[in-house]
This record gives structure tokens, C-alpha cells and sequence, in this order.
């Protein structure tokens, strides 16, 4: 199997990251690939490494199926369709379909010249994206989850930190910090805590690249109560695994997720985890069962699951436990060997763009 796949992107976000992992499982059972795509972002001389090519432009006989990562990427789809069977790969959520809807007839054309969409949840399929699928086939459609990262399956569940007197409890928050995760929730819900008296620190991992695009009062509180936060800004992997072995607490606040491998890994590596209520995972993550949801934006909610986490250890440990069942199934065998089979079937059935 000879895989070219064309990106805007290949820096450590989650979309980016799964590319990475499956181009890598295509060469290590035996296939090869290419990436079509013009910067220089983290992941492309990890690709190198790997005997991945980085190529400009690209020859429809060298290849037996293209690979176009992400709705942002729709624009590739038509062209490559007509030389290649396709599959389109969407991770994107509500927010991008809120904030681009000029794009939506194209959108609706990418979709149909692909031979095979996948989604991560149904929710995409079934709701978010329904309205451009009109005309397509349902066999077309797949749902594949993003899997528990490497790293994290080789680390394991880590025993939750007993919190000595005066220590700090630790509330991590990985992605990047711009408004769609909304991580002014989560500044404005530890400033909080912090002047009610709770023992608090809050460390931000992820691309700082918009940070000045987030609301002044967020800005205005990382300067002033610059103490209770540290920025790292993007990390490896590996180093996302050390700082989730040193916290207390895992914190999503985002606004919109189709499916957030961050909260995948954090629920693997067994840390108790306060998130926004989304519909793409409502399934999975319960409130209450294995972790503490509130409504997105909801500050006060969000504030009370936080001190909750890091004051009542026993229902801390519950909610880890729980969770650390609820990610065992997403395993990056299944992973692979489903979207590899994704794409050996738009190979076998490349006409399937254009029928039933």
C-alpha cells in the first residue's frame, strides 16, 4: 500500500499526531508513504526519521490512495480525487463549522468526491456534519475513535499523588491555549480557588502561539497571578506523560472536541479529571462515574469540580479508577488496523465516490 497524505499541518496537535502514528504503522507492516506539505512543523523531521517522505508535489502513479488530514484540508480533496481514491479524515467539531460556513459548499463537493469520510464519533456523522452527507452512501462513512497515545500506553496507570499538608495540588490542562479550549474558564476558576484558600497550582501544556487571541481578563490574571501558573508552551510527547505524572488533577474547560486525545491519555494514565459536558463524548465520560462534567462556561461548576478533585482524594481515586476502564478499550492496535483498513478499502473500491 502506497499512501500519499496531504496536510496543512504537523505540529503536535491531536489531528497531526494520529496522522503521524498511522503513516508510521503503513511502513512498519510494509507499506510507504508520503506527506504532501509545505512548512516545518515539529513532526515533519520525525516523519524523516521514520523513512516518511516530505514532497511538494506528487504523481498519481506513485501512489494507490491519498490521505487528506482534516476539514481544513477540504480544498485538496477535489483535485486529488480525480487522480486517486480519497479518503478524508475530519476531526473538527462544531466551532469550525460555526466560523466558516462560507466554506459549506465546498465542504459539501469534498465530501462527495472522497471514497471514504471518517469521522471520530458518530456525533460528527450523525449531527454535526449530517446536512453535507445528504448524498452520500452510508457505507462511505466510518467511525474511528483516535486511540490512548504510545507513550502513555507504555507508562500505565500512575497511583494517585497523596497530597501532603501545605503541598499544592497540581491542576494540569494539555492543549493548546487559545479560545476554542477555553482556558480562561479554567484561570478564572484557580484564581478563584486560590482566594478561597485551597493550595493550588495550574500548569497549561500546549502551543502558546494564540495566546494574546484569548479574552484581556485571562491575560490580565496569568500576569498578576503569575505564581499559581506555569505556560510551557508545546511539548513531546513523552514530556506530557512526566507532566501527568506529577499532577493532581487533569482539566478540559474546552468549548467544542469531536474527540480530545488528551483527555484519552489523561483518563489512561489514571488522573481523576474535571471536563466540559460535550455531546461528541457524552457517552464515555459520565459525571460521577468517571469524572466530574460541567456545562462549558459554567466557571462556578467548574471551580467546585476542581476542589472537589483535589480535596477529596477518596472520590478522586473512584473517578481515576472508573476512567482508566473507560480508556482501555481505545488501544492503538484497534486504532491502526481499522483505518489502515480504511484506506485498503478505497483502494479496492474506488468508484465508491460515485455510487450508492
Amino acid at each position: 500500500m502506497r499512501v500519499l497524505a496531504i496536510t496543512h499541518s504537523l505540529g503536535r496537535n491531536g489531528a497531526a499526531l494520529c496522522l503521524y502514528d498511522l503513516l508510521c504503522a503503513v511502513r512498519q507492516w510494509g507499506g510507504s508513504a508520503d506527506v504532501l506539505y509545505a512548512g516545518d512543523e515539529a513532526l515533519k523531521p520525525k516523519l524523516l526519521e521514520q523513512g516518511i517522505g516530505i514532497v511538494q508535489s506528487a504523481g498519481s502513479g506513485d501512489y494507490d490512495v491519498a490521505l487528506v488530514n482534516t476539514l481544513l484540508d477540504h480544498g485538496q480533496v477535489p483535485e486529488a480525487a480525480g487522480l486517486l481514491p480519497v479518503v478524508f479524515w475530519v476531526h473538527e467539531g462544531l466551532t469550525l463549522l460555526a466560523n466558516q460556513m462560507e466554506q459549506a459548499p465546498l465542504w459539501t463537493q469534498a465530501f462527495a468526491a472522497s471514497s471514504r469520510i471518517v469521522f471520530q464519533t458518530a456525533w460528527q456523522s450523525s449531527e454535526v456534519f449530517r446536512s453535507f452527507l445528504a448524498n452520500v452512501a452510508p457505507r462511505r462513512v466510518e467511525i474511528v475513535p483516535p486511540a490512548v497515545s504510545a507513550p502513555v500506553l507504555q507508562a500505565g496507570p500512575v497511583p494517585l499523588r497523596a497530597l501532603h499538608s501545605g503541598e499544592a495540588s497540581n491542576i494540569l490542562s494539555v492543549g493548546g491555549v487559545y479560545p476554542r479550549k477555553r482556558p480562561g474558564d479554567l484561570v478564572r476558576s484557580v484564581v478563584a480557588l486560590a482566594a478561597q484558600g485551597l493550595n493550588v497550582h495550574c500548569t497549561l501544556v500546549g502551543s502558546l502561539a494564540a495566546l494574546q487571541r484569548n479574552d484581556a481578563s485571562m491575560l490580565e490574571l496569568l500576569r498578576s497571578h503569575a505564581h499559581l501558573f506555569t505556560l510551557t508552551g508545546e511539548i513531546e510527547r513523552e514530556q506530557v506523560v512526566a507532566q501527568m505524572r506529577q499532577a493532581d488533577v487533569f482539566c478540559c474547560a474546552s468549548g467544542d472536541e469531536s474527540f480530545s486525545m488528551a483527555v484519552l491519555d489523561a483518563a489512561a494514565m489514571g488522573l481523576p479529571m474535571a471536563l466540559s459536558d460535550l455531546p461528541g463524548t457524552r457517552d464515555l465520560w459520565r459525571h460521577g462515574v468517571n469524572a466530574l462534567l460541567a456545562p462549558v462556561g459554567a466557571e462556578d461548576c467548574l471551580a467546585w469540580n476542581l476542589r472537589a478533585l483535589a480535596q477529596d482524594r477518596q472520590l478522586a481515586a473512584r473517578l481515576a479508577q472508573a476512567a482508566v476502564a473507560a480508556a482501555r478499550p481505545f488501544s492503538q492496535q484497534i486504532f491502526l488496523q481499522r483505518m489502515t483498513g480504511v484506506l485498503r478499502q478505497a483502494i479496492a473500491d474506488p468508484l465508491a465516490a460515485f455510487g450508492p
